[in-house]
């Protein structure tokens, strides 16, 4: 029998967090432990918690909540929630992440789990809440389509879905380590995908393994013809997205693959803002982030929420 610990992050949405809590506590197989990270809510989710025994045991799982003295983002949930569950003395087999919009199927834990043995790194397929015959990311293709690529295991290799009801085993987490909690929101679960790949593990989607979440809503817009650009509406995120795209770059990308993606996105950015939208105010947010995303300095980010 696997040990393991679920990790949810949450903030200001205490109803949905009754959905996802209520779906875990449904598993055929149920985790030991669900770690509840609440980046310090302000719509009383402390007290529902509570109200509701979501910090004491219930349904055969130990919930333990942990409330955190300020919001430092779903990166900084899920890093303090991950180093929580690998350094308590439960030591648990495997990490079960998600956020507190995701929906696992009641048979998802135990799907995932049938391939740790052989997998260290071990994603459900996550399907969209509006429609469930398209995927929840990657501009919504069709399940079928992903579902065709599997193999005879119902495996598809060298893909995930990070932090969406993904299966980590203790032996990734010990060698990867922790989500960088300073990346706050947006890109911080590629960093820690790349970081397990640069390890050596393999992401695998485990396709009868269904977890349900909204439809990406950042529809990115077009220049150009056929160019996509991502632009996130409130200054801070578009400030963090893009510095987050530069950092993963600066880290982990190879030289070609740096200085392609950097042009790209240098460009793309410079023409939507100089031709489309004319917010050159907000093309210089683009640019201070590119540079401080070069710089690998994660400590501004205070200066534009």
């Amino acid at each position: 029998m696997q040990k393991v610990a679920t990790v949810i992050v949450t903030f200001n949405r205490k109803e949905l967090l009754a959905i996802c809590l209520d779906a875990v506590e449904k598993q055929v197989y149920k985790p030991a432990v669900t770690y509840i990270i609440d980046n310090a809510s302000t719509d009383g989710t402390d007290v529902w918690v509570q109200t509701n025994g979501y910090d004491r045991k219930k349904s055969n799982i130990e919930f333990r909540y942990v409330r955190l003295p300020e919001n430092i983002g779903g990166s900084g949930g899920f890093h303090t929630g991950l180093k929580t569950a690998f350094e308590a003395h439960d030591n648990f087999d495997a990490f079960w992440l998600m956020d507190d919009d995701g929906i696992p199927d009641a048979m998802q834990l135990e799907k995932l789990l049938v391939h740790i043995d052989e997998r260290d790194y071990l994603s459900p397929l996550v399907v969209a809440k509006e429609n469930p015959s398209k995927l929840s990311f990657g501009g919504s293709p069709n399940v079928a389509d992903f579902e065709a690529k599997a193999d005879n295991l119902g495996l598809v290799d060298n893909v995930a879905f990070p932090f969406n009801g993904v299966l980590y085993s203790r032996k990734l987490v010990e060698m990867v380590g922790y989500p960088v909690k300073e990346l706050f929101i947006w890109g911080d679960e590629i960093n820690y995908q790349l970081r397990c790949i640069e390890k050596g593990f393999v992401p695998t989607v485990v396709t009868d393994a269904i977890h349900i979440h909204p439809a990406d809503r950042q529809t990115p817009e077009i220049i150009l013809r056929n160019l996509k650009v991502t632009i996130p509406t409130q200054d801070w995120k578009l400030y963090c997205y893009v510095r987050n795209k530069m950092y993963n770059l600066r880290t982990l990308a190879t030289l070609k693959h740096f200085v392609g993606d950097t042009c790209r996105l240098l460009f793309r950015y410079t023409i939507y803002f100089t031709f489309y939208s004319f917010e050159w105010r907000r093309l210089g947010i683009v640019y201070r982030a590119m540079w401080d995303g070069f710089r690998k300095d994660l400590s501004r980010l205070d200066n534009y929420r």
